[in-house]
């Protein structure tokens, strides 16, 4: 389960990485639980070698490069991948995940980012390029002002932060020549639920704990429980598991633009 946070707390990713927005205390060195309490965020921390990053770089710019590729749920297809996202011009204003996801308590939902590209260029400041959150997704300015000082929280090709599902954070504009590349993974402990009204039942992957009925299924008030793509999948697993992906989309997609 995640650590409790304060939703004050705000990440800004750039092109150097991800930047935190914390109280005045700047210092925020020391163990990985008691950063994630106390600040909303903690990194970075090396996850995957170059190797490893190297080979998923290369599976996941496959995927994008066909026709019916998919930037969500590549854990289904790729395997160890939970999400794809790759940073073309544009930005993400402040926002926080718990504000549309209607996934509750929110406290017990954190993100792991994990970048398969090095930083290019200096940090940019201001936000310039079309915002890719919709009207309501995001923080206004008037309150952005009520919150703390940003810092910078760089991540080279393999390195990962983790923040808050409460924890305020945005991604400035890649102004460079090259796509940045990294997978968001989304944990969560058994107790969380879908709180929206008529909500579909989504698809997860369960890691470990919740209560099992046999070797195959797991039961959870909200969720589904995905299978897992074969170690050496055959054609016929991969079509499998793509139809799996689409249908897991179609009840995300329905969820998360509910209001």
């Amino acid at each position: 389960a995640a650590a409790p946070c304060r939703s004050s707390r705000r990440i800004d990713g750039n092109g150097r990485g991800e930047r935190a927005y914390m109280n005045s205390r700047q210092n925020y060195n020391g163990k990985l639980a008691i950063d994630y309490e106390e600040y909303g965020f903690a990194g970075p921390i090396d996850v995957l070698s170059q190797t490893e990053v190297a080979q998923t770089l290369r599976d996941v710019k496959d995927e994008l490069s066909k026709d019916d590729g998919s930037r969500f749920k590549l854990h289904l297809i790729l395997p160890s991948v939970e999400k794809i996202n790759a940073k073309t011009p544009g930005f993400f204003a402040a926002h926080q995940d718990c504000a549309f996801a209607g996934l509750q308590p929110s406290n017990c939902v954190l993100t792991a980012w994990i970048a398969l590209t090095d930083p290019v260029g200096e940090t940019e400041t201001g936000e310039k390029g079309d915002n890719l959150l919709s009207v309501g997704q995001y923080i206004d300015d008037t309150k952005l002002k009520t919150l703390e000082k940003p810092v910078s929280l760089p991540l080279r090709a393999g390195q990962a932060s983790l923040h808050s599902f409460d924890t305020v954070h945005s991604s400035s504009p890649n102004e460079s020549d090259c796509v940045r590349i990294g997978l968001a993974l989304r944990f969560m402990s058994c107790e969380v639920q879908q709180t929206k009204q008529n909500a579909q039942r989504e698809m997860v992957t369960r890691i470990a704990g919740c209560s099992r009925t046999d070797s195959n299924m797991t039961v959870h008030a909200s969720f589904d429980f995905e299978p897992r793509i074969p170690a050496s999948p055959t054609d016929e697993d991969f079509a499998k598991m793509r139809q799996i992906q689409k249908e897991a989309l179609r009840r995300e997609e329905m969820n998360y633009f509910a209001g």
